[in-house]
């Protein structure tokens, strides 16, 4: 039995990756979301006083953070969320025994081929997913 002065030591040593046999399909449901690269953002700034409305914001609240980013940092709002959007997509794509499903594709009952568990701002509600 190997004995580690440290758990930095003990951390250090390489151990093969946990292999889960598993037959289960995890379903990644994919929300609508802007095509962050061709929008315009004339077009961003009235969906986001629409959106603001909706939910009984100043209409103007989006707009006024996405001009203060823009004049702070040296890459725009728009191309950091279609950045940000790239990477969720490929992490996505990396999970293990999983499809990844639009949301159109869901249905309010919890029946076969999976369940799925999206995670909204009000929390996950157990929902059937077809395909």
């Amino acid at each position: 039995m190997k004995i580690f002065q440290s758990m930095k030591d003990a951390l250090a040593v390489p151990r093969p990756a946990p292999r889960v046999e598993s037959k289960a399909v995890i379903f990644i449901v994919r929300r609508p979301c802007p095509d962050w690269k061709n929008l315009t953002l004339a077009a961003f700034r009235e969906q986001s006083r629409q959106y603001c409305r909706s939910v009984g914001r100043p209409a103007e609240q989006v707009n006024e953070s996405v001009a203060v980013w823009d004049s702070t940092f040296g890459v725009s709002y728009l191309e950091t969320r279609q950045a940000m959007k790239d990477i969720s997509l490929a992490n996505f794509r990396a999970v293990r025994d999983s499809r990844i499903i639009d949301l159109e594709q869901v249905t309010a009952e919890g029946a076969e081929p999976g369940t799925c568990l999206p995670t909204t701002m009000t929390g996950s509600v157990p929902i059937s997913c077809r395909g």
